[in-house]
């Protein structure tokens, strides 16, 4: 969803393959943005978040948040577990705590289908017991009284503008992934901003704003867990 220069190619493809850069995973301390669930929390919107890229535990305010660092080491080399470990954390923070807003990211279809050398007929059971996974997460987070909206991105090596699926009922149009901040933002009640792509799809009569800001950094050097680090080796995001 960002980029981060005009020499994204260049950054991305050109300087590992001669040797000149390779790739490591991002500490928290790297954006400059909020997530649209940090913006609902700093604003008193009790928010869960689980397992997503650039994000760390921590527990400030209204938001609870469950980095990659533990879910990802306690996966191992099974892809499934990534997806079995975030929603069993999402699930017990949803009966513990009751927020208002929650956010998983479920990677095994990714590693599946694009990271991993898996020969045809173990990508296709593989990723049939993955999509199995995620419907019992959505039922699982639906019988518990949320509406869920569900957004699936092409992965690496993989062209397409994606799928999403919502309980909530949509505008008569194509939506994309860039419509999805501004239509959270409608949903909760807050205002777009005028950096979020895309539209809101369901109405809102709030004008949007310029800017949440620029993200709050916490102080001191990251060093990212050594487990953590290479299990992203052995499931194929960092090569």
């Amino acid at each position: 969803m960002q980029s981060l220069s005009e020499a994204d190619v260049v950054l991305h493809d050109v300087a590992p393959t001669i040797g000149l850069a390779q790739r490591e995973p991002l500490p928290p301390t790297a954006r400059r943005r909020d997530f649209v669930w940090e913006i609902f929390a700093a604003r008193g919107v009790p928010s869960l978040a689980v397992n997503w890229w650039t994000t760390d535990d921590l527990r400030r305010g209204a938001l609870e948040s469950i980095g990659q660092s533990s879910i990802f080491a306690a996966a191992g080399r099974n892809p499934l577990e990534l997806d079995s470990g975030a929603s069993k954390r999402a699930l017990a923070e949803i009966d513990r705590t009751r927020p208002k807003f929650v956010t998983v990211y479920l990677p095994a279809l990714d590693v599946i289908l694009n990271r991993l050398p898996l020969d045809r007929s173990t990508q296709l059971a593989d990723s049939v017991r993955a999509l199995d996974g995620i419907r019992s997460t959505i039922d699982a987070i639906r019988s518990r009284g949320y509406e869920v909206i569900l957004l699936g991105l092409p992965g690496d090596r993989q062209s397409g503008r994606g799928v999403v699926e919502s309980t909530v009922a949509f505008a008569n149009r194509s939506a994309t992934a860039y419509d999805i901040a501004p239509t959270l933002c409608a949903l909760m009640g807050f205002p777009a901003s005028s950096e979020m792509a895309g539209v809101s799809l369901v109405p809102s009569e709030l004008p949007r704003i310029a800017s949440y800001g620029v993200r709050t950094m916490q102080g001191g050097t990251v060093k990212v867990n050594e487990e953590y680090y290479q299990n992203l080796k052995s499931l194929g995001y960092i090569r």
